[in-house]
């Protein structure tokens, strides 16, 4: 988180979103892309940009979890 804006420039991105209490949690992160990657068929997947804060599809995959933690 404190490295180098040269070597990672979304560093203040994100610290403000972990300030923010807007990181979304590792077991989400998990938990949707096992999701997409396990479920989600080949054409369906290519199809479409899959965007883990798109409530559409939290229903398929985040239960009762948060997403942010």
């Amino acid at each position: 988180m404190r490295a180098d804006a040269e070597i990672y420039p979304d560093g203040v991105d994100y610290r403000r979103l972990r300030e923010d209490g807007r990181l979304i949690s590792p077991a989400a992160v998990a938990k949707f892309y096992r999701w997409l990657l396990t479920e989600i068929a080949g054409k369906k997947y290519s199809d479409k940009q899959w965007d883990i804060q798109d409530t559409s599809h939290h229903r398929h995959w985040l239960g009762e979890d948060e997403l942010f933690g």
